[in-house]
């Protein structure tokens, strides 16, 4: 059952699924390639797959138009394909638990992670270079390289990590018109003016 489950056979039950990977993950399983070997006969280990899996967290367990998230899967796979590297998205909704026997079997050497939940970003972390792609920033994953979105997360970020350094002040170079105030330079300029602040 177990053996099924993680490598997605079908006929098991929904529930019996879930708990099987829940535990893989948490006890950060993963399979015993000289093992596979003695039971399988191969020769060659798994070398490079070039592939990367896009994880991504659903709102709602029957995914909806989004065309936004549609064009930065469509933009990541065009980026990738471009340095000869593949990307794969991958969905997953909480009530039915994060379980890619890609990922568990070694076909995959990378991942960019979509997600709030920190166990799927250990689970993740703990097998391959994981990069985590606009999620908020806490302490659970400050040891994983993030790429955010998030501006003003991202602004405040900057500057505590300034201030940490010993910097107190901040010199804003604008060249905008006073014509241009809806632009996104001066919405930009706003939001940076605001993490200042906050920081002193």
């Amino acid at each position: 059952t177990v053996s099924g489950a993680l490598n997605g056979v079908p006929g098991y039950a929904s529930k019996t699924v879930s708990k099987v990977w829940e535990v893989a993950n948490r006890l950060q399983y993963s399979p015993s390639r000289s093992a596979r070997n003695l039971r399988y006969g191969e020769e060659n280990p798994l070398e490079h797959t070039r592939i990367i899996m896009h994880i991504i967290h659903m709102n709602k367990p029957v995914p909806e138009h989004n065309s936004e998230l549609e064009s930065a899967v469509f933009r990541l796979a065009y980026e990738s394909q471009r340095r000869n590297f593949f990307s794969i998205p991958y969905t997953y909704y909480q009530l039915d638990g994060f379980r890619c026997p890609p990922l568990l079997n070694g076909y995959v050497d990378g991942a960019l992670v979509g997600t709030l939940h920190p166990e799927v970003v250990q689970a993740v972390a703990s097998k391959v270079p994981t990069v985590l792609m606009d999620v908020p920033f806490t302490d659970t994953v400050n040891h994983i390289p993030i790429v955010n979105g998030n501006w003003v997360k991202g602004f405040d970020h900057l500057l505590e990590q300034l201030h940490t350094l010993g910097h107190c002040r901040l010199a804003l170079l604008n060249t905008s018109t006073a014509e241009v105030e809806n632009n996104s330079e001066a919405l930009y300029l706003k939001m940076l003016r605001q993490s200042a602040k906050g920081i002193g």
